[in-house]
């Protein structure tokens, strides 16, 4: 009878051991977490944009890649580009251009309604974006102030 209760008892132990090891795992992640994206290493250390087409806008998706874009009609003239390089080159971080028309020919191109547009894509998931159409949103198309604040709290670096 001894034996089975210590039996029962180590299994109490261990059981309530390996709750709060996992409620601590828990806790310091929830504490170390910032919910800023944190990109892939290859678009960090280097300046500058790479354009892309539907189908490598797509594969990256696919690989569930962590990454930015820059979006803009054809003949689209809008502070944002300029502000999107002058952050690439101030910050050494790259990011991919897609021409509106290809962004909307994609799997997600239905999520943001008007161009130009910065998003940040996620392990394939576009979590934030720049909405032109947006009165939240007007001061990061026209002050880079703005638009840097917006890419600190959404980019972890």
């Amino acid at each position: 009878m001894a034996k089975k209760r210590q039996k029962k008892y180590l299994f109490l132990i261990a059981v309530v051991l390996i709750a709060a090891v996992t409620l601590s795992g828990a806790f310091i992640l929830a504490l170390t977490s910032t919910g800023k994206t944190r990109l892939d290493a290859e678009y960090y250390g280097a300046a500058g944009e790479t354009p892309i087409d539907t189908e490598e806008y797509e594969q990256l998706l696919k690989q569930q890649k962590s990454f930015i874009v820059a979006s803009a009609a054809t003949a689209c003239s809008s502070d944002i580009l300029d502000f999107i390089d002058r952050f690439s080159e101030t910050e050494k971080i790259s990011y991919y251009y897609i021409n509106w028309s290809n962004f909307t020919n994609s799997s997600t191109g239905d999520a943001i309604q008007y161009p130009p547009t910065v998003f940040i894509v996620s392990k394939g998931k576009i979590v934030a974006y720049l909405d032109s159409d947006a009165a939240n949103d007007v001061e990061k198309y026209n002050n880079y102030d703005d638009f840097l604040s917006w890419m600190r709290e959404n980019i972890d670096f």
